[in-house]
């Protein structure tokens, strides 16, 4: 997905990126937010556009629930499309013929490749998937998606 973001708003993002640290920034981001009044949270859910503005509600309407917001699909898509960086990486990891998954326990024997220790790698990336899954096939996140042909990919 492509940023939405104007020169304006890439502007103070670099600004704060090069002056303020990760933290300071999600607490400036806080603190500006919770300095507006109503009129201004309506002025920026109509700024930010429909989905952000939908899911950045549903963040703020969460208030003090245990529960996390249901994320928006620019977060859903980012979510998705990280594990299977990280499915990949492992993947690759998995098909270096020194990587991690090979193994030699003594030197005058022939490496070995250890497949469980890549079923264990790639199971909690799975388990991430698995919770994504209905949302992305459901409102077409990611329309180009072909499990079959990413799994075919990795076994490649």
């Amino acid at each position: 997905m492509k940023s939405r973001v104007g020169k304006e708003e890439e502007d103070i993002l670099n600004r704060l990126s090069a002056g303020l640290s990760r933290e300071e920034i999600q607490r400036v981001v806080a603190g500006a937010l919770k300095s507006l009044d109503q009129a201004g949270v309506d002025r920026l859910f109509k700024r930010v556009g429909p989905e952000t503005g939908a899911a950045l509600r549903r963040a703020l309407d969460a208030g003090h629930s245990k529960q996390p917001p249901a994320p928006g699909r620019a977060k859903l898509k980012e979510e998705w499309q990280q594990a299977w960086e990280e499915w990949d990486q492992l993947i690759s990891e998995a098909s270096d013929s020194e990587g991690q998954y090979v193994i030699q326990e003594h030197h005058w024997e022939e490496p070995y490749f250890d497949p469980q220790s890549v079923a264990y790698g790639l199971e909690p990336i799975a388990a991430r998937m698995r919770k994504l899954l209905p949302r992305v096939f459901d409102e077409n996140i990611d329309p180009d998606f072909s499990f079959s042909q990413a799994i075919q990919q990795s076994i490649n």
